[in-house]
Protein backbone atom coordinates (compact mmCIF):
# COMPACT_ATOMS: atom_id res chain seq x y z
CA UNK A 1 0.00 0.00 0.00
CA UNK A 2 2.91 2.51 0.71
CA UNK A 3 3.97 2.23 -2.70
CA UNK A 4 1.10 3.08 -4.05
CA UNK A 5 0.01 5.77 -1.95
CA UNK A 6 2.15 7.28 0.13
CA UNK A 7 5.95 6.96 -0.87
CA UNK A 8 5.46 7.45 -5.18
CA UNK A 9 5.71 10.44 -6.72
CA UNK A 10 3.84 9.15 -9.94
CA UNK A 11 0.25 10.12 -9.31
CA UNK A 12 -1.61 6.60 -8.58
CA UNK A 13 -4.88 7.89 -8.93
CA UNK A 14 -7.14 10.85 -10.94
CA UNK A 15 -10.38 12.03 -9.42
CA UNK A 16 -12.62 13.09 -11.97
CA UNK A 17 -15.66 15.63 -10.98
CA UNK A 18 -17.86 16.84 -14.28
CA UNK A 19 -19.62 20.46 -12.94
CA UNK A 20 -23.28 21.48 -14.49
CA UNK A 21 -25.28 24.06 -12.63
CA UNK A 22 -24.49 21.78 -9.09
CA UNK A 23 -23.01 24.27 -7.15
CA UNK A 24 -25.16 23.71 -4.15
CA UNK A 25 -24.19 20.19 -3.91
CA UNK A 26 -20.31 20.53 -5.13
CA UNK A 27 -19.04 21.83 -1.52
CA UNK A 28 -20.67 18.27 0.15
CA UNK A 29 -19.07 16.92 -2.64
CA UNK A 30 -15.30 17.81 -2.46
CA UNK A 31 -15.54 18.00 1.16
CA UNK A 32 -16.42 14.12 1.01
CA UNK A 33 -14.06 13.16 -1.46
CA UNK A 34 -10.93 15.33 0.26
CA UNK A 35 -11.99 13.36 3.51
CA UNK A 36 -11.62 9.88 1.53
CA UNK A 37 -8.14 11.00 0.15
CA UNK A 38 -6.48 12.24 2.90
CA UNK A 39 -4.01 9.67 3.45
CA UNK A 40 -3.30 9.14 -0.12
CA UNK A 41 -0.06 11.49 -1.38
CA UNK A 42 -0.49 10.02 -5.08
CA UNK A 43 -3.74 11.22 -6.36
CA UNK A 44 -4.92 14.06 -8.50
CA UNK A 45 -8.76 15.60 -8.13
CA UNK A 46 -9.84 16.92 -11.49
CA UNK A 47 -12.76 19.35 -11.50
CA UNK A 48 -14.55 20.17 -14.52
CA UNK A 49 -16.79 23.20 -15.25
CA UNK A 50 -18.88 22.20 -18.28
CA UNK A 51 -19.84 26.08 -18.73
CA UNK A 52 -21.89 26.79 -15.42
CA UNK A 53 -24.18 29.62 -15.27
CA UNK A 54 -24.55 29.74 -11.15
CA UNK A 55 -21.74 30.22 -8.72
CA UNK A 56 -19.09 27.33 -8.60
CA UNK A 57 -16.03 29.54 -9.54
CA UNK A 58 -16.96 31.08 -6.21
CA UNK A 59 -17.47 27.65 -4.84
CA UNK A 60 -13.84 26.41 -6.16
CA UNK A 61 -12.07 29.39 -4.80
CA UNK A 62 -12.63 27.63 -1.70
CA UNK A 63 -10.60 24.72 -2.78
CA UNK A 64 -7.86 25.98 -4.87
CA UNK A 65 -4.93 26.31 -2.79
CA UNK A 66 -4.91 22.45 -2.56
CA UNK A 67 -2.34 21.40 -4.62
CA UNK A 68 -4.06 18.25 -5.59
CA UNK A 69 -7.14 19.86 -7.02
CA UNK A 70 -7.10 20.85 -11.12
CA UNK A 71 -10.08 23.11 -12.17
CA UNK A 72 -11.12 23.34 -15.63
CA UNK A 73 -13.53 25.95 -17.25
CA UNK A 74 -14.85 24.79 -20.50
CA UNK A 75 -17.80 26.25 -22.72
CA UNK A 76 -20.73 23.80 -21.92
CA UNK A 77 -19.81 20.40 -24.17
CA UNK A 78 -21.83 17.87 -22.60
CA UNK A 79 -21.22 15.07 -20.04
CA UNK A 80 -19.33 12.82 -22.65
CA UNK A 81 -17.06 15.78 -23.73
CA UNK A 82 -16.77 16.52 -20.38
CA UNK A 83 -15.40 12.58 -19.28
CA UNK A 84 -13.21 12.47 -22.56
CA UNK A 85 -11.84 15.92 -21.21
CA UNK A 86 -11.32 14.72 -17.92
CA UNK A 87 -9.88 11.14 -19.06
CA UNK A 88 -7.60 13.11 -21.42
CA UNK A 89 -5.83 15.62 -18.46
CA UNK A 90 -5.78 12.95 -15.99
CA UNK A 91 -2.26 11.78 -14.95
CA UNK A 92 -3.09 8.66 -13.09
CA UNK A 93 -2.45 5.28 -13.44
CA UNK A 94 -6.57 4.88 -12.53
CA UNK A 95 -9.07 6.70 -13.06
CA UNK A 96 -12.42 7.61 -11.40
CA UNK A 97 -15.37 9.97 -11.55
CA UNK A 98 -17.57 11.44 -9.08
CA UNK A 99 -21.28 13.35 -10.30
CA UNK A 100 -21.15 16.49 -8.40
CA UNK A 101 -23.92 16.54 -6.76
CA UNK A 102 -23.13 12.51 -5.08
CA UNK A 103 -20.63 12.13 -2.12
CA UNK A 104 -18.54 8.48 -1.22
CA UNK A 105 -17.47 7.51 2.08
CA UNK A 106 -14.11 8.16 3.56
CA UNK A 107 -12.69 4.54 2.94
CA UNK A 108 -13.65 4.31 -0.24
CA UNK A 109 -10.18 5.01 -2.11
CA UNK A 110 -7.91 4.08 0.44
CA UNK A 111 -9.62 0.54 0.77
CA UNK A 112 -10.12 0.06 -3.21
CA UNK A 113 -6.17 1.15 -4.06
CA UNK A 114 -5.28 -1.55 -1.36
CA UNK A 115 -7.44 -3.62 -2.84
CA UNK A 116 -6.00 -2.92 -6.04
CA UNK A 117 -2.29 -3.79 -4.73
CA UNK A 118 -3.41 -6.95 -3.53
CA UNK A 119 -5.31 -8.40 -6.39
CA UNK A 120 -3.75 -6.54 -9.11
CA UNK A 121 -7.10 -5.86 -11.11
CA UNK A 122 -7.84 -3.72 -13.73
CA UNK A 123 -11.15 -2.73 -12.52
CA UNK A 124 -12.88 -2.37 -9.09
CA UNK A 125 -16.47 -2.31 -8.63
CA UNK A 126 -18.31 -1.24 -5.14
CA UNK A 127 -21.96 -1.14 -4.35
CA UNK A 128 -24.01 2.54 -3.72
CA UNK A 129 -25.48 3.53 -0.99
CA UNK A 130 -28.98 4.94 -2.67
CA UNK A 131 -30.07 8.14 -1.07
CA UNK A 132 -33.54 9.47 -1.70
CA UNK A 133 -33.33 11.45 1.37
CA UNK A 134 -31.00 11.76 4.75
CA UNK A 135 -33.65 8.64 6.92
CA UNK A 136 -34.12 7.24 3.15
CA UNK A 137 -31.59 5.09 2.05
CA UNK A 138 -30.81 1.69 0.66
CA UNK A 139 -27.95 -0.46 -0.51
CA UNK A 140 -27.84 -0.71 -4.57
CA UNK A 141 -25.77 -3.70 -5.31
CA UNK A 142 -23.45 -3.31 -7.65
CA UNK A 143 -22.80 -7.36 -8.85
CA UNK A 144 -25.46 -10.00 -9.72
CA UNK A 145 -25.61 -11.97 -6.69
CA UNK A 146 -26.80 -15.02 -8.97
CA UNK A 147 -23.51 -15.11 -10.85
CA UNK A 148 -20.24 -16.13 -9.02
CA UNK A 149 -17.60 -14.56 -11.30
CA UNK A 150 -17.33 -11.13 -10.41
CA UNK A 151 -16.45 -9.86 -13.93
CA UNK A 152 -19.90 -11.17 -15.80
CA UNK A 153 -21.98 -10.34 -11.97
CA UNK A 154 -20.69 -6.53 -12.72
CA UNK A 155 -22.10 -6.49 -16.15
CA UNK A 156 -25.21 -8.59 -15.79
CA UNK A 157 -26.71 -5.64 -13.16
CA UNK A 158 -28.66 -2.39 -13.83
CA UNK A 159 -26.71 -0.39 -12.55
CA UNK A 160 -23.60 -1.56 -14.21
CA UNK A 161 -22.95 1.71 -16.18
CA UNK A 162 -22.13 4.25 -13.92
CA UNK A 163 -18.32 4.98 -13.83
CA UNK A 164 -18.56 6.31 -10.42
CA UNK A 165 -18.76 2.85 -7.97
CA UNK A 166 -15.62 1.85 -10.78
CA UNK A 167 -12.09 2.52 -10.37
CA UNK A 168 -10.66 1.76 -14.07
CA UNK A 169 -7.10 1.54 -15.52
CA UNK A 170 -6.67 3.80 -17.73
CA UNK A 171 -5.14 2.04 -20.40
CA UNK A 172 -8.74 0.39 -20.91
CA UNK A 173 -9.92 3.79 -22.37
CA UNK A 174 -7.24 3.44 -24.97
CA UNK A 175 -8.62 3.76 -28.39
CA UNK A 176 -12.31 4.59 -27.01
CA UNK A 177 -14.03 7.81 -25.85
CA UNK A 178 -18.10 8.40 -24.72
CA UNK A 179 -20.53 9.56 -27.16
CA UNK A 180 -20.81 13.66 -27.33
CA UNK A 181 -24.31 15.07 -27.65
CA UNK A 182 -26.27 11.75 -26.16
CA UNK A 183 -27.69 10.81 -22.91
CA UNK A 184 -27.21 7.36 -21.14
CA UNK A 185 -23.09 8.40 -22.20
CA UNK A 186 -21.97 6.04 -20.29
CA UNK A 187 -23.66 2.99 -20.63
CA UNK A 188 -22.02 2.92 -24.32
CA UNK A 189 -18.75 2.80 -22.75
CA UNK A 190 -18.90 1.02 -19.17
CA UNK A 191 -19.87 -2.34 -21.03
CA UNK A 192 -16.69 -2.23 -22.86
CA UNK A 193 -14.34 -1.43 -19.75
CA UNK A 194 -15.22 -4.03 -18.08
CA UNK A 195 -15.38 -6.84 -21.35
CA UNK A 196 -11.73 -5.54 -21.78
CA UNK A 197 -10.67 -6.24 -18.71
CA UNK A 198 -8.78 -8.76 -17.49
CA UNK A 199 -9.56 -8.92 -14.01
CA UNK A 200 -12.59 -7.18 -12.09
CA UNK A 201 -12.69 -7.37 -8.44
CA UNK A 202 -16.39 -6.47 -6.60
CA UNK A 203 -16.31 -5.21 -3.30
CA UNK A 204 -19.83 -5.61 -1.55
CA UNK A 205 -19.52 -2.11 0.62
CA UNK A 206 -21.71 0.82 -0.05
CA UNK A 207 -18.65 3.31 -0.46
CA UNK A 208 -20.19 5.48 -3.30
CA UNK A 209 -23.39 7.53 -2.32
CA UNK A 210 -25.66 8.16 -4.68
CA UNK A 211 -27.98 11.04 -4.27
CA UNK A 212 -31.45 10.09 -5.91
CA UNK A 213 -32.73 13.97 -7.76
CA UNK A 214 -36.07 13.90 -8.83
CA UNK A 215 -35.19 15.91 -12.12
CA UNK A 216 -32.56 12.81 -13.07
CA UNK A 217 -33.94 11.21 -16.45
CA UNK A 218 -33.09 8.22 -14.70
CA UNK A 219 -36.00 8.92 -12.57
CA UNK A 220 -38.37 10.36 -15.11
CA UNK A 221 -41.61 9.77 -17.04
CA UNK A 222 -41.03 8.73 -20.37
CA UNK A 223 -39.29 11.46 -22.71
CA UNK A 224 -38.38 11.23 -26.08
CA UNK A 225 -34.99 11.36 -25.06
CA UNK A 226 -34.97 8.04 -23.65
CA UNK A 227 -34.70 7.27 -27.43
CA UNK A 228 -31.20 7.62 -27.51
CA UNK A 229 -31.10 5.08 -25.28
CA UNK A 230 -31.60 2.92 -28.29
CA UNK A 231 -28.57 5.00 -30.32
CA UNK A 232 -26.21 3.88 -27.23
CA UNK A 233 -27.09 0.63 -28.06
CA UNK A 234 -26.06 0.86 -31.52
CA UNK A 235 -22.99 2.09 -30.81
CA UNK A 236 -22.51 -0.05 -28.34
CA UNK A 237 -23.35 -3.37 -30.43
CA UNK A 238 -20.80 -1.77 -32.96
CA UNK A 239 -17.79 -1.68 -30.15
CA UNK A 240 -18.78 -4.93 -29.06
CA UNK A 241 -18.12 -6.68 -32.33
CA UNK A 242 -15.20 -5.03 -32.61
CA UNK A 243 -13.31 -6.58 -29.66
CA UNK A 244 -11.34 -9.65 -29.58
CA UNK A 245 -13.56 -12.10 -27.62
CA UNK A 246 -15.64 -15.23 -28.42
CA UNK A 247 -19.03 -14.65 -30.11
CA UNK A 248 -20.79 -16.12 -27.37
CA UNK A 249 -19.31 -13.27 -24.82
CA UNK A 250 -20.49 -11.00 -27.23
CA UNK A 251 -23.86 -12.67 -27.08
CA UNK A 252 -23.97 -12.79 -23.73
CA UNK A 253 -22.76 -9.19 -23.27
CA UNK A 254 -25.34 -7.37 -25.71
CA UNK A 255 -27.93 -9.54 -23.86
CA UNK A 256 -27.20 -8.20 -20.34
CA UNK A 257 -27.27 -4.38 -21.01
CA UNK A 258 -29.86 -4.54 -23.88
CA UNK A 259 -32.64 -6.71 -21.56
CA UNK A 260 -32.89 -4.22 -18.51
CA UNK A 261 -33.04 -1.00 -20.80
CA UNK A 262 -35.61 -1.79 -23.07
CA UNK A 263 -37.58 -3.71 -20.67
CA UNK A 264 -37.43 -1.66 -17.73
CA UNK A 265 -35.59 2.05 -19.01
CA UNK A 266 -38.26 2.36 -22.41
CA UNK A 267 -41.13 -0.17 -21.70
CA UNK A 268 -42.08 0.81 -18.09
CA UNK A 269 -42.16 4.43 -17.95
CA UNK A 270 -44.13 4.03 -21.42
CA UNK A 271 -46.69 2.05 -19.28
CA UNK A 272 -47.25 4.94 -17.13
CA UNK A 273 -48.47 7.57 -20.47
CA UNK A 274 -51.86 8.08 -21.05
CA UNK A 275 -53.93 6.35 -24.20
CA UNK A 276 -52.82 8.73 -26.96
CA UNK A 277 -49.39 9.78 -26.13
CA UNK A 278 -48.52 5.98 -25.15
CA UNK A 279 -49.97 4.51 -28.81
CA UNK A 280 -48.01 7.68 -30.33
CA UNK A 281 -44.47 6.61 -28.33
CA UNK A 282 -44.82 3.23 -29.19
CA UNK A 283 -45.12 3.64 -32.65
CA UNK A 284 -41.79 5.59 -33.02
CA UNK A 285 -40.43 2.94 -30.10
CA UNK A 286 -41.46 0.18 -32.91
CA UNK A 287 -39.79 1.99 -35.85
CA UNK A 288 -36.70 3.14 -33.73
CA UNK A 289 -35.71 -0.18 -32.49
CA UNK A 290 -36.50 -2.45 -35.09
CA UNK A 291 -32.64 -3.66 -36.22
CA UNK A 292 -31.66 -3.56 -32.60
CA UNK A 293 -34.50 -6.42 -31.69
CA UNK A 294 -34.29 -8.02 -34.85
CA UNK A 295 -30.32 -8.72 -33.86
CA UNK A 296 -31.43 -9.38 -30.82
CA UNK A 297 -33.81 -12.48 -31.98
CA UNK A 298 -30.46 -14.31 -33.65
CA UNK A 299 -28.76 -13.92 -30.28
CA UNK A 300 -29.31 -17.30 -27.93
CA UNK A 301 -29.08 -15.24 -24.67
CA UNK A 302 -32.23 -12.86 -25.50
CA UNK A 303 -34.19 -15.78 -26.34
CA UNK A 304 -33.20 -17.82 -23.31
CA UNK A 305 -34.05 -14.78 -21.34
CA UNK A 306 -37.44 -14.44 -23.23
CA UNK A 307 -38.19 -17.89 -21.71
CA UNK A 308 -37.12 -17.55 -18.18
CA UNK A 309 -39.38 -16.75 -15.09
CA UNK A 310 -42.48 -16.99 -13.94
CA UNK A 311 -45.60 -17.64 -16.64
CA UNK A 312 -46.79 -14.12 -16.35
CA UNK A 313 -43.58 -12.79 -17.18
CA UNK A 314 -42.51 -14.88 -20.16
CA UNK A 315 -46.04 -14.71 -22.03
CA UNK A 316 -45.55 -10.69 -21.52
CA UNK A 317 -41.60 -10.51 -22.58
CA UNK A 318 -42.40 -12.42 -25.67
CA UNK A 319 -45.61 -10.42 -26.50
CA UNK A 320 -43.75 -7.77 -26.30
CA UNK A 321 -40.64 -8.58 -27.95
CA UNK A 322 -43.55 -10.02 -31.08
CA UNK A 323 -44.77 -6.77 -30.87
CA UNK A 324 -41.71 -5.12 -31.52
CA UNK A 325 -39.94 -7.29 -34.22
CA UNK A 326 -42.83 -6.88 -36.16
CA UNK A 327 -43.32 -3.29 -35.98
CA UNK A 328 -47.26 -3.35 -33.94
CA UNK A 329 -47.25 -0.35 -32.22
CA UNK A 330 -50.84 -0.78 -31.60
CA UNK A 331 -50.44 -4.08 -29.69
CA UNK A 332 -47.07 -2.81 -28.11
CA UNK A 333 -49.51 -0.27 -26.71
CA UNK A 334 -52.30 -2.46 -25.56
CA UNK A 335 -49.91 -4.92 -24.15
CA UNK A 336 -47.47 -2.64 -21.91
CA UNK A 337 -50.75 -0.90 -20.93
CA UNK A 338 -51.37 -3.36 -18.17
CA UNK A 339 -47.84 -3.20 -16.83
CA UNK A 340 -48.42 -6.37 -15.34
CA UNK A 341 -45.22 -7.87 -16.73
CA UNK A 342 -43.46 -4.63 -14.42
CA UNK A 343 -45.20 -5.21 -11.32
CA UNK A 344 -44.30 -8.66 -11.56
CA UNK A 345 -40.21 -8.56 -12.01
CA UNK A 346 -40.32 -5.78 -9.82
CA UNK A 347 -40.99 -8.30 -6.96
CA UNK A 348 -38.30 -10.45 -8.79
CA UNK A 349 -35.48 -7.59 -7.84
CA UNK A 350 -36.19 -6.46 -4.58
CA UNK A 351 -32.85 -7.85 -3.74
CA UNK A 352 -31.13 -4.80 -5.19
CA UNK A 353 -33.28 -3.11 -2.80
CA UNK A 354 -31.76 -4.49 0.41
CA UNK A 355 -29.82 -2.86 2.86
Amino acid sequence: MDSLVQNNKDIFLSIIIPVYNTEKYLKKCLDSVLEAVNNISSCEIIVINDGSIGDTDAVMGEYLNNKIIRYFKNNNQGIGATRNFGIEKSMGKYVTFVDSDDAVDKKYYTYCLKKIEEEKCDIIVCDFESCRSEDDKFRTHAKNPAIKDDKWGCIDISIMPSPCNKIVKKELYDGIKYPIGLVYEDLAITLILLLKAEKVIYVPKMFYKYYMRENSIMHSNFSEKKFQIIKILEILFEKIDNLNITKEDKDRAKNSVSYDRIYFELLEPLSKEKNKNRYILSKKLCLNIKEIIKKLNENEYYKKQLDDGRKVKKIYSKLVNFALYNNLPFLLCRIVKNSVYYNNQYNDDMWRKSK
